[in-house]
């Protein structure tokens, strides 16, 4: 049950905080630049390669990204995906549902590498048609693309299990009146009501004298995406972790925009305390331990957990168990102030930084605990947490930096993420079987990668 977070302050104007969580044998690589080609990835961007994000190496999309288009200059594309875990279809012989991690690839990369597979067409409407419409832009299409997009999703969302897709377009749309880049994005489900589609967001800075006077404080609004529409519906509950978390990042983004100096703005001091505050934000777990999928909706970090993904949900959660009393008598987060900094890869224009503390680790769930929500010897038990931690911040001034830092959470023992492959055949199986028995650990390995606009 992935989790999202974006808001603006008065020195970013696009600030986005993000977990993945999924099945810890789920083939991924980690975030590069590409071209929807895990084979052809580049440290920096190229011509060819103008999307930066991990891959699913199991159905080829992506749960978090950006690209940088070629047509109009200096326009960047945002798009994250949250899935809805839900149970199971029980539709007999019903065709499978596309991936819904191609909604992320199609807006990152509109015009499709050499693989790519368009998004399914409404009815009475052909791919070649479709793609002859996109290839000539019409002057309206050209100002709003964002809308044009949406509008398109409408028409085919109900084809998916289901999902919240934010995506967003950043960049100096008109350079003689615009002094930082726009930020614009929409918003999508497929679990809202029907009265609601496909819509363009307010603007973050809505309500804000940010865009007239660059001395202005932007007033921190944070919003959140999790396993509820962004919206909560009539017969919806907010999910905790999202009221809990989306409170965590809003106090860290208001207080990183004081009492930073020039200095600390250009040796990066400023950067590495609001990154430290964020990953702190997104490393919180409930105290208590969790033992079902139904208690994910309880804690923003995910920390490893046996689940079986083809059991049905309960429609009454059972009662979270009581939270253990530290031996030490410590709290978690003195215990996480304690840990070493994590490894950072650094690209050769990042300037070098610390590393945020690391959470403590966690006290592993095993099958044969009766507390855990599958019987023992259960053969589709599988390990589950928090992947990755992704964070994205667009600087507020005319060609600013673009800051994306992923940070690996929880892996299996032994696994390598830069050698992850979607192998096939009965060497694969074997390979994925290993890693289903293997430990879980926490990783912290760090890559940062900045450009400008």
């Amino acid at each position: 049950m992935c989790i999202v977070f974006f808001t603006a302050n008065d020195k970013y104007s696009l600030i986005v905080a993000s977990n993945r969580d999924e099945f810890l044998a789920r083939p991924t690589s980690q975030a590069r630049w590409h071209a929807w080609d895990p084979h052809h990835e580049t440290e920096q961007m190229t011509d060819r390669n103008r999307v930066l994000s991990g891959l699913d190496l199991t159905a080829g999309g992506t749960w978090f990204g950006i690209s940088v288009t070629r047509t109009p200059a200096g326009t960047m594309r945002f798009a994250t995906l949250t899935n809805f875990t839900e149970s199971p279809a029980l539709e007999q012989n019903a065709p499978p549902k596309p991936s819904r991690g191609n909604l992320v690839r199609e807006y990152l990369d509109v015009l499709g590498g050499p693989d790519f597979s368009p998004l399914p067409q409404p009815h009475g409407s052909s791919p070649a048609t479709a793609n002859a419409e996109e290839c000539v832009e019409t002057t309206q299409q050209q100002e709003d693309r964002l809308q044009t997009y949406l509008d398109r999703i409408e028409q085919v969302k109900h084809d998916y299990a289901g999902f919240n897709l934010l995506v967003g377009e950043i960049g100096n749309f008109d350079p003689l009146t615009a002094a930082t880049p726009r930020v614009r994005l929409g918003y999508t489900s497929n679990r809202e009501s029907g009265s609601k589609r496909a819509r363009v967001l307010p603007s973050l800075d809505q309500g804000s004298s940010s865009s007239q006077s660059p001395l202005a404080t932007v007033q921190v609004h944070v919003r959140g995406l999790s396993n509820a529409t962004l919206e909560v519906e009539p017969g919806e509950v907010e999910w905790p972790k999202v009221k809990s978390g989306a409170a965590a990042v809003e106090k860290v983004v208001t207080r990183s925009q004081h009492g930073h100096d020039e200095d600390d703005e250009k040796n990066g001091a400023a950067e590495e305390e609001l990154v430290k505050g964020l990953y702190h934000a997104l490393s919180t777990a409930h105290p208590s331990p969790i033992r079902h999928r139904e208690h994910l909706r309880e804690t923003v970090l995910v920390k490893p957990v046996y689940l079986d993904p083809s059991r049905p949900l309960q429609a009454v959660p059972p009662p979270l168990p009581p939270a253990p009393v530290p031996a030490s008598g410590h709290s978690e987060e003195d215990s996480r102030a304690q840990q070493a900094p994590s490894p950072v890869f650094r690209g050769s224009d990042a300037h070098a930084s610390s590393s945020p503390p690391l959470p403590p680790q966690p006290s592993l769930t095993s099958s044969s605990d009766k507390d855990q929500e599958d019987v023992e010897g259960s053969p589709d038990l599988q390990w589950y947490a928090t992947r990755v931690q992704t964070l994205l911040l667009v600087e507020r001034k005319p060609n600013g930096n673009v800051i994306f830092r992923e940070r690996d959470a929880y892996v299996l023992d032994g696994e390598d993420r830069d050698e992850i492959s979607n192998e096939e055949g009965s060497a694969g199986r074997q390979k994925e079987e290993t890693k289903s028995r293997a430990t879980p650990r926490w990783s912290g390995q760090e890559r940062r990668y900045e450009f400008r606009l």
